[in-house]
C-alpha cells in the first residue's frame, strides 16, 4: 500500500520555513513594509520590531515629531493624529501608513522587550539598527542555541525605499526558505543578491 507524506504546516519539499523579523526604529515604516510584503509573498512566519526609546513620527516641524510609547495601537496613533490635522497627515501619508499597519497587527513592538522569541533571520533596514540587534544578541541568555542571520539592507526613511527594500526583502527570504541547510548556504545567497540587486549589505551571526 503507498501511503502519501503528510506535509505539515510551514514544512515543504523537505524543509522548513525560517522565522523571520523584520526591524527599523520605529516599526512604523521600513520594517512594516518588509512585514507586510514578505505576507504577501506566501512567507508566514514573520514578525516586526524597533529599537527605539519611543515611537518617532514626524510632526509639523523637523523639531515637534510625534512620539507614542511601543505598545500604542496603530489605530490609537491613527486617530491621534487625525483629531490634530487631518489634511496635513494624510498628504504626509502617515494616516494610509499607519491603516496599514493596524491591517497586520495591534501595535508597534520593541525588539529589546521581545525576550521570548528566537528568530533564524533578522532583516534590519539601517546600520544602528544592524548594531543595536546584535549588541541585544550578544547580551542575552540564548532560547535555543541556534545560528541568527542578521542581515542588514540600508535604505533611507522614505516611502517609496521602503516599499523597494520590503520587495527585496521578500526576495531575499524566498531565496532562504529554499534552503535546508541555511548556515552553509548563506554566503552563496548574500553574494548573489549582492550581484543581482546591487544593494550592499551587511551580514553577522548570533546565537540565540
Amino acid at each position: 500500500m503507498n501511503v502519501r507524506p503528510m506535509i505539515y504546516p510551514g514544512i515543504q519539499h523537505g524543509y522548513v520555513q525560517k522565522k523571520f523579523a523584520c526591524i527599523c526604529l520605529s516599526n512604523q515604516n521600513r520594517s512594516m513594509e518588509g512585514h507586510a510584503q514578505m505576507i504577501r509573498n506566501g512567507i508566514p512566519n514573520v514578525s516586526s520590531f524597533g529599537t527605539g526609546k519611543n515611537v518617532k513620527l514626524p510632526g509639523p516641524t523637523p523639531t515637534t515629531p510625534n512620539t507614542y510609547p511601543f505598545g500604542t495601537p496603530y489605530t490609537t496613533i491613527y486617530q491621534d493624529l487625525k483629531s490634530k490635522d487631518a489634511d496635513f497627515y494624510t498628504q504626509m501619508g502617515l494616516l494610509d501608513l499607519l491603516a496599514r499597519n493596524a491591517n497586520i497587527k495591534v501595535a508597534p513592538e520593541r525588539f529589546q522587550d521581545a525576550r521570548d522569541v528566537s528568530f533564524d533571520v533578522i532583516l534590519t533596514y539601517e546600520e544602528r539598527v544592524f548594531e543595536t540587534v546584535i549588541v541585544e544578541l550578544l547580551n542575552r541568555p540564548p532560547i535555543s542555541y541556534k545560528q541568527c542571520h542578521i542581515i542588514n539592507i540600508e535604505t533611507r526613511d522614505a516611502g517609496d525605499e521602503a516599499v523597494k527594500a520590503g520587495g527585496l526583502s521578500a526576495q531575499l527570504a524566498k531565496r532562504i526558505n529554499s534552503e535546508i541547510d541555511l548556515d552553509d548556504a548563506i554566503y552563496s545567497i548574500l553574494d548573489a543578491f549582492q550581484l543581482e540587486t546591487e544593494r550592499s549589505i551587511m551580514h553577522s551571526i548570533a546565537f540565540v
